[in-house]
């Protein structure tokens, strides 16, 4: 299979924009991150949100399933890692803050991606997760809003240009919520993103499971 960063977001037809650098500057402040902390975005792609929050004065770090994802930011340290199916090579307890945009809707059981956020973050460190949330991405499908039915198709389903690049998993807030907490990601706030507002971000912290599964 060709790598995705290759097939999917080349530079022609994903253009870098000031998209990351006001998305990262809003979730630095809304969620009251530190300088300093230690920061993992898993499924980093090009890098564009890691390098921004650099910029914001995090100690960063990525994981990314590509192989192409670490020549992107060469002055970041990228680790190459099968996120659903592998253990995160990190060690226990070892981020204050682990960040996921439009990631979790490509895994068929994102609850393993969490597991293994909920090992290396550190106790009361902070997930912070972002996706499409399915009820309002298929209310806008339906609705034909703004007379974009088909980019509503994508947001439901994915560019499937690739098997990595469909949703495999309808994310709905609420539901999603209650699966956190099960883990011991207790949410304390959700916003909508400002620009994308059909997105969701939750922030949430580690705390005792509940051992439901």
């Amino acid at each position: 299979m060709a790598d995705y960063l290759k097939v999917v977001y080349d530079e022609g037809s994903h253009p870098y924009t000031d998209y990351p650098s006001k998305l990262c500057a809003y979730l630095f402040k809304t969620f009251n991150m530190r300088t300093g902390m230690k920061f993992l975005e898993a499924g980093c792609g090009r890098g564009e949100f890691l390098n921004n929050f650099k910029n914001l004065d995090l100690d960063v770090s990525g994981v990314d399933i590509s192989s192409e994802a670490p020549g992107f930011q060469p002055e970041i340290p990228i680790k190459v890692c099968d996120i659903e199916n592998e253990r995160l090579p990190f060690p226990d307890e070892t981020f204050d803050v682990i960040y996921s945009k439009s990631l979790i809707e490509h895994f068929y059981y994102p609850e393993r991606y969490m597991r293994e956020a909920y090992r290396i973050l550190k106790p009361g460190g902070l997930f912070i997760v972002g996706f499409p949330d399915f009820l309002e991405c298929a209310k806008r499908y339906v609705e034909n809003r703004q007379g974009l039915r088909e980019w509503w198709k994508q947001t439901i389903y994915g560019m499937q240009i690739n098997d990595g690049q469909y949703h495999k998993a309808p994310i709905v807030t609420e539901d999603f919520i209650d699966t956190m907490r099960a883990i011991g990601l207790k949410t304390i706030e959700v916003t909508s993103e400002d620009y994308k507002d059909y997105n969701r971000q939750i922030k949430a912290i580690k705390t005792e499971p509940l051992n439901w599964f």
